[in-house]
């Protein structure tokens, strides 16, 4: 996480092989809620990057404060 230019910056990167199993077991609506939420909160502030790689998951968020 950084801020620097009135822009806050925040990325987050998992390995998929521990929740892989839980993942194809449960589907969630979190990204989705996510990407609501912020549309409602920062319109026009923000860019949610969410890149789905075969062994990992990486989401990055910039908000314009």
């Amino acid at each position: 996480m950084k801020y620097a230019n009135k822009e806050l910056h925040f990325t987050v990167e998992n390995s998929k092989e521990d929740f892989q199993k839980k993942a194809e077991a449960h589907s969630g609506i979190g990204l989705n809620n996510v990407q609501k939420r912020l549309a409602l909160l920062y319109p026009s502030r923000h860019i949610l990057q969410v890149v789905n790689n075969p062994c990992s998951f990486r989401v990055s968020l910039t908000i314009s404060i």
